[in-house]
């Protein structure tokens, strides 16, 4: 036997060897990839019922949400008619209360001026 048979029984060796490795390492991998792929089965046969509940709360929250903007723009609304009523009452009526107190003080002057000459 020569070197050069000896070689190509090691190298025959070494390629039979790697070529079990390679098959074996795919099958673990092949194996390996399953799993994962059950997993993957697995989160979305689970996750899609939540992301469904989540969008159903999310929507239900976006109306309520709604629901309250509307109620403060009527509250917005309605307290600014409430201060223009305040303000047009207040107008209204301070003018001739002024003027009504300034009466009330010019007669209570008189009087008071006409019982001290009459009582003198």
């Amino acid at each position: 036997m020569n070197w050069l048979n000896l070689l190509y029984i090691i190298l025959s060796a070494a390629i039979i060897a790697i070529s079990v490795g390679i098959v074996i390492f795919f099958n673990r991998l092949s194996k390996i990839l399953d799993n994962v792929n059950d997993l993957v089965k697995d989160i979305r046969e689970e996750a899609m019922p939540i992301i469904s509940e989540l969008q159903v709360t999310v929507g239900k929250t976006n109306e309520g949400l709604s629901i309250i903007d509307d109620v403060a723009e009527s509250v917005r609304d309605i307290s600014g008619k409430f201060n223009l009523v305040v303000r047009v009452l207040q107008e209204a009526t301070s003018s001739p209360l002024i003027k009504l107190a300034g009466v009330s003080a010019g007669a209570k002057k008189a009087i008071n001026t006409l019982t001290k000459k009459g009582g003198k």
